[in-house]
């Protein structure tokens, strides 16, 4: 019957939705349509989905390049408004009918063109992808490892979780092959019964790979020196680097500074200095007008003083935030 229909018949494992894309792609659409639609206890369900499954087949697929429905009837659906416009057409004669079959004919035959376009050009989509994927197989009677599902167990005494479960079975053994990415497993732990999964929960067995205990702790080396400082990496260190402008800057550091250790204003000045300890830890007076790139510092070296001396947090006014612009020195918080 195969042969004769030209169907080419794969074999898929059970529990295995992947080997029927199609349809579960169908489903999934279907099912994020429901649930928009039903209500909180999802018990009206089969209401809306002949409503839904109509709006399904009329819209457009980009698989078919049209509508299902247009595809099989070779025209759109007559919906409920359209039945009230119906005689707002001139009338039917006899002669309509025969040129109402060529105009169906004609449309069915350039469906169907554009169909096979569209279908063909999805296979090749779907054929350079499959270009570079490197195909699995498995001989019989190799070892491999087969993926096992977890499921929660409902006895209070028993408090595994899949998070921390072992998923990984083995030694199983391949029995034989029954198509390309469908194969029947030998389970140790069932003798007499053969599984049959898809390739994609076995991966080759090459061996247990020892994993240490909690008796096997490696003792120290009490001859082993301490290592020194010649012994780290330049990257390890901050060093400071002058250039001919007077400026400098600090290697192996996102930032200059480290943090701001203490703070006081000149006497007739309004501007207020900072003592300032960089990543080298040499520490500096600077003015606030200096550390425009730096407000970050500045803020949490004020929430921290107003913390020590018991006062709440340091809060910008909303009207700054709002503005996106920094305040003035002595703007009050």
């Amino acid at each position: 019957m195969y042969t004769t229909l030209g169907i080419h018949k794969l074999t898929s494992a059970p529990y295995h939705p992947q080997s029927q894309g199609l349809v579960e792609h169908s489903n999934h659409t279907i099912i994020q349509m429901l649930k928009i639609f039903v209500n909180d206890h999802h018990t009206d369900w089969d209401t809306y989905l002949p409503r839904l499954l109509f709006a399904y087949r009329t819209s457009y697929q980009e698989t078919l390049g049209d509508s299902p429905y247009f595809c099989l009837f070779g025209r759109d659906p007559t919906l409920p408004l359209d039945l009230a416009f119906l005689n707002s057409g001139p009338s039917w004669k006899s002669d309509d009918l025969p040129k109402y079959k060529r105009r169906l004919a004609s449309s069915w035959r350039l469906t169907r063109s554009l169909v096979e376009k569209q279908l063909v050009a999805g296979q090749n989509k779907s054929a350079r992808a499959r270009t570079d994927r490197k195909p699995i197989e498995f001989e019989e009677q190799s070892l491999v490892w087969l993926y096992k599902y977890f499921s929660k167990s409902t006895d209070p005494s028993d408090p595994r979780t899949r998070k921390l479960a072992t998923h990984w079975l083995s030694p199983c053994r391949v029995h034989r092959r029954l198509g390309p990415n469908t194969h029947q497993i030998e389970v140790p732990t069932h003798p007499d019964k053969l599984v049959t999964v898809n390739v994609d929960r076995l991966k080759p067995f090459r061996g247990y790979y020892s994993r240490p205990y909690n008796d096997d702790v490696p003792q120290g080396d009490d001859e082993q020196e301490d290592l020194t400082l010649d012994c780290l990496p330049n990257s390890s260190f901050v060093d400071l680097v002058s250039f001919p402008d007077d400026d400098v800057a600090y290697t192996n550091s996102g930032s200059p500074i480290y943090r701001i250790v203490d703070k006081m204003r000149e006497p007739g000045t309004r501007e207020t200095d900072y003592l300032v300890e960089h990543v080298d830890r040499s520490k500096y007076w600077t003015p606030l007008s200096k550390l425009s790139e730096y407000r970050s510092y500045i803020d949490d070296y004020e929430s921290q003083l107003r913390m020590d001396r018991g006062l709440p947090p340091l809060r910008r006014s909303p009207r700054f935030q709002d503005l996106a612009i920094e305040p003035k020195n002595d703007t009050l918080f």
